[in-house]
């Protein structure tokens, strides 16, 4: 055998190299096109995760400037208070 797993029986081995059904696709035909399709490609994978972390930090930051200005308005009224 040239080819590695024999094409995976989706497609002809020629010169150590597969050439896949039209149903089949990577380097050993053993992805279905289908498949393939459906799993997203790793670009949309990372953008997806990229916007989930900009939106958590989004939503983590608001909460800590919240916090934050809950305690300066907290120390504002303690020093005008303490006279």
């Amino acid at each position: 055998m040239d080819c590695k797993n024999a094409c995976s029986n989706n497609g002809v081995c020629r010169k150590y190299k597969c050439y896949c059904e039209p149903e089949y696709t990577g380097f050993d035909c053993s992805i279905s096109v289908e498949e393939d399709i459906n799993a997203g490609t790793p670009l949309h994978k990372a953008l997806y995760y990229f916007y989930l972390a900009a939106f958590i930090g989004f939503v983590v930051g608001l909460i800590v400037v919240k916090h934050l200005i809950e305690k300066n308005k907290e120390r504002e009224y303690m020093r005008f208070n303490d006279d």
